[in-house]
């Protein structure tokens, strides 16, 4: 039996959560980024947002954290 698919999504926003936090070395931006990568994911996946509108909130996010930097 194969993990249910949020196992997938959850350990693929954890490695990019994981990213965030070895370069700005902040546990909360790297929890928040964990958060929003799963959620920005999840509603793209639901047909909420195209895959453009996907990347734009993923490039959106990292200038938010150099901007918190």
């Amino acid at each position: 039996l194969f993990p249910h698919w949020f196992y997938w999504m959850t350990s693929h926003s954890f490695i990019h959560g994981g990213i965030v936090y070895l370069i700005t070395g902040s546990i909360v931006l790297g929890l928040a980024e964990t958060a929003l990568h799963w959620s920005i994911d999840y509603a793209k996946c639901e047909g909420w947002l195209s895959i453009h509108q996907d990347q734009g909130a993923h490039v959106a996010c990292k200038l938010g954290y150099l901007a918190f930097v």
